[in-house]
């Protein structure tokens, strides 16, 4: 690896917490450009209180000209979509008031105003009974991803049918047994064009995520509760790996996705992001568990930086949400903080060759006010949206 390669790699982390040296900086109406003395990189810092004069729609013009959510074939991943879909769900996922960051989440549990309450149980009531009309469209998206190497195999997965919280407090999710590759014929593949008829009706949806609107029966432009909907909506977690500098600030850790990936591919994102397995047998109906026992972390990510479990906090969970981009489908935010300082962190990381060549598609980011983004030639995800969102001080 040549050393300009090298450089590049460990400024990408370096100019957003770790550099004494003063940083050249321009300003122009709340937005301050940054320039790396070293490798001479932009960072871009949006002060909200500034931008705030019109509204908050200067700081989210930027924000979304820098995210550009994009339309595939089988989802449509763009915030304006999200929001004509479900222009009347409520509790979007957002930062400030004004909104100076809004992400297609609606928020179901708010763990961090409740961080007495533990993380729940899981109640399983039984199996998934997948759509009938809807079977020839699973077996065509997972044909065409085996074909273009997105999709890696089956496996067993939670699916969130209800949320409730009683009146004594407890967290209860409801779930039923259901496939990877369930999701992969309704919350992945949303608006692939077709023609899918409602059951007792003589309408015919064009994509999956209209006939679920149609099907449940709820006007247009509601997104269908957890019991009414008929997707898969498997359970999913992000986990926010963060750490603090000796100043004090606080730098998010985001991965470059791999561009073959289903989910997401090639965008920023956390660095730990999966959908919930069930390993071995099927939960048994009525059977009572503790959602912390579901959740099986896979931290190779952290051993790949050359850290280990234990520089890290226990995961805290931060929302459950509903990804309105994937029609709903239940996600858990946690934030996992390091115990080590940043600076030690970034030492550990770029201390051999081997690590470099890992690192050049992870990057850190500083949560500032209102909001933080680094230049960048790739798009960040909802879902890292969504946990800056969530990261973020108001």
């Amino acid at each position: 690896m040549s050393k300009g390669k090298e450089k590049r790699s460990i400024y990408s982390a370096i100019e957003l917490g770790l550099s004494d040296v003063a940083a050249p900086q321009i300003s122009l109406m709340g937005v301050t450009f940054e320039f790396n003395p070293v490798t001479g990189a932009p960072t871009v810092a949006l002060d909200a209180p500034r931008l705030f004069w019109g509204g908050g729609r200067g700081l989210e013009y930027l924000w979304t000209r820098m995210t550009q959510w994009e339309h595939t074939k089988l989802i449509d991943y763009r915030l304006d979509s999200a929001r004509d879909a479900y222009k009347k769900a409520r509790s979007w996922l957002q930062l400030g008031d004004p909104p100076t960051v809004v992400a297609p989440y609606q928020i179901l549990f708010d763990y961090r105003a409740n961080p007495s309450r533990g993380w729940g149980t899981v109640e399983c009531t039984g199996d998934y009974e997948f759509p009938e009309v809807l079977r020839n469209h699973r077996e065509a998206m997972i044909h065409q991803l085996r074909k273009k190497g997105r999709l890696y195999g089956d496996s067993r997965c939670p699916r969130v049918s209800k949320f409730d919280v009683k009146e004594d407090g407890k967290i209860v999710y409801r779930v039923e047994n259901a496939f990877y590759y369930d999701q992969v014929g309704t919350n992945l593949s949303l608006d692939y064009k077709g023609a899918f008829p409602v059951p007792g009706s003589m309408e015919i949806a064009t994509t999956v995520r209209g006939w679920d609107v149609l099907n449940a029966g709820v006007a247009r432009g509601e997104l269908p509760a957890l019991e009414q909907s008929r997707l898969a909506n498997t359970l999913g977690v992000a986990v926010a790996v963060t750490a603090v500098n000796k100043r004090g600030n606080i730098s998010l850790l985001r991965r470059l996705r791999r561009k073959k990936l289903a989910v997401y591919g090639n965008m920023w994102g956390v660095p730990l992001s999966f959908a919930v397995k069930l390993e071995g047998e099927k939960l048994e109906t009525g059977s009572s568990t503790p959602l912390a026992s579901l959740l099986s972390l896979n931290t190779e990510i952290l051993r790949e930086m050359g850290m280990h479990r234990d520089d890290f906090a226990d995961p805290t969970p931060l929302a459950f949400c509903r990804d309105l981009g994937r029609g709903g489908k239940p996600q858990l935010f946690f934030e996992m903080r390091a115990k080590v300082p940043f600076e030690e962190i970034v030492k550990r990381m770029t201390d051999n060759s081997e690590r470099l060549k890992q690192f050049k598609s992870w990057n850190w980011l500083r949560l500032r006010l209102g909001a933080s983004l680094e230049a960048s030639r790739y798009r960040a995800s909802p879902e890292l949206a969504a946990a800056i969102a969530l990261l973020m001080p108001e």
